[in-house]
């Protein structure tokens, strides 16, 4: 399955017309992005104000790229749907249009804001366990029978905090894709709705699409030893296979659904007349 979906992603990408011109802004500002965030944490020049500049910045860059993104994401959708067969530079402006913008912005806060008691539990670990190290090596107090329960508590906060975090993220992981269809549809009613009608479609399938992501491991290892040029041809690809996955997951529900009105409308063998 991984593979035919990712090889359906290929195919749809070969020869698509404007595509350079759909990907290349939010792949410059994500490189740009990326490499402001390295130089804010490898120099500190202590000015206050530049500092603050330098943080907005990113923050800034990393808001258009998640819209860009979104709009990239509903382009290649209508191309799996055959609804197109061209893509330009103004299609990146779907994602701010009247019709999703807000709608787009309150359900990500909001599921960003769900996400982050499993954050504040990875964190609130690794705290524990570096605290507990670092006050170790320095002698403030003595790596005893108390200190390895403190570490330990936090390297099960900080396992939890990882795998929670991952699995809420996958289950809300075609938010996004629900609002597009939803708008289309005339039935948004909103954040809450979207975000459970992510965590339905992706019910049974969370190891699938972890699996996928995990499946383009490879390549985010060459964009960090090609400083990211990579990253030219992985964000096309990768955001057309999640296009191409939720498709999928669109369809495997469809077959479900009628299987399932099927078997319950067959008359059991035990009914008595």
């Amino acid at each position: 399955m991984i593979t035919s979906i990712k090889q359906q992603a290929k195919a749809l990408l070969t020869n698509l017309p404007g595509k350079y011109a759909l990907f290349t802004l939010p792949i410059v500002l994500s490189i740009i992005s990326i490499s402001v965030s390295f130089k804010q944490g490898a120099f500190n020049t202590g000015e206050t104000e530049v500092s603050f500049s330098v943080a907005i910045f990113p923050t800034l860059v990393s808001f258009l790229v998640a819209f860009f993104t979104i709009s990239a994401l509903y382009t290649m959708l209508e191309v799996v749907r055959q609804e197109r067969r061209s893509v330009a530079f103004g299609d990146l402006a779907q994602s701010f249009s009247g019709d999703h913008f807000l709608k787009l912005f309150i359900t990500l806060l909001i599921r960003n804001l769900l996400l982050l008691p499993w954050a504040i539990l990875l964190a609130l670990g690794f705290a524990l366990m570096i605290g507990v190290g670092v006050a170790s090596l320095s002698g403030e107090i003595s790596m005893g029978s108390a200190g390895l329960i403190v570490s330990l508590i936090g390297f099960i906060l900080f396992l939890l905090g990882i795998i929670l975090s991952i699995w809420k993220s996958l289950q809300y992981s075609q938010t996004e894709f629900v609002i597009y269809d939803q708008v289309a549809q005339n039935h948004y009613q909103g954040p809450l709705a979207a975000i459970k009608e992510s965590k339905q479609l992706m019910r049974g399938h969370g190891f699938e699409l972890f699996k996928l992501y995990l499946s383009f491991i490879g390549w985010f290892i060459l964009m960090f030893f090609t400083f990211g040029l990579m990253y030219i041809y992985l964000f096309p690809y990768l955001t057309t296979t999640r296009s191409v996955y939720y498709q999928h997951l669109l369809e495997q529900n469809d077959v479900a659904t009628i299987e399932h009105e099927s078997s319950s409308t067959q008359e059991s063998p035990f009914d008595t007349h």
